[in-house]
């Protein structure tokens, strides 16, 4: 269920906590917030069991997936494969995939995103941001920078709360 809805925190959690050698989350979930906090001895471990998951997903989502994991490569296999118009389909907040990428850093995928499948930097989610906004507020500088140096990013764009990225 938490893959379905990109529920980032608790997939990586269970990567953690299921053998994985790679873990970008916080962290903060508790094993009692599953009930067991023992590790399944049944589930495979690592990289096979992230290629399990997302195996068994729509294309879409696995493509969110890769981005938040940075999964470059893969990415651009599977846009190669499906096209770039699965990447346009919105998250759980109405988020887009380039508002992913910007929250988790990947620079290189953020460049890929708005140069060659033309996402739009200027895309809003539900709450107003702009990747921008989540750049920022995570403190990816790097990607904050590429951002802003982009033709038509409007850096004075405003969230529903009515802060621009700045605020952030």
């Amino acid at each position: 269920l938490a893959t379905l809805k990109a529920n980032t925190e608790i997939v990586d959690y269970i990567k953690q906590h299921c053998g994985s050698s790679k873990n970008s989350g916080s962290g903060s979930v508790g094993g009692s917030a599953f009930g067991n906090s023992k590790q399944s001895t049944s589930m495979p471990r690592g990289d096979a069991w992230i290629t399990t998951v997302l195996s068994q997903q729509p294309e879409a989502l696995t493509m969110r997936l890769l981005v938040v994991e940075g999964n470059f490569m893969k990415l651009k296999q599977l846009v190669h494969q499906h096209g770039t118009s699965v990447l346009k389909q919105k998250g759980p907040q109405g988020e887009s995939v380039l508002h992913n990428a910007a929250a988790a850093g990947h620079l290189e995928i953020v460049k890929y995103l708005v140069q060659e499948c033309g996402l739009s930097v200027n895309e809003q989610d539900e709450d107003g941001h702009i990747p921008l906004h989540n750049a920022v507020h995570d403190g990816y500088t790097n990607v904050v920078r590429f951002l802003m140096g982009y033709n038509d990013c409007n850096i004075n764009s405003r969230d529903k709360s009515g802060r621009m990225p700045i605020h952030y």
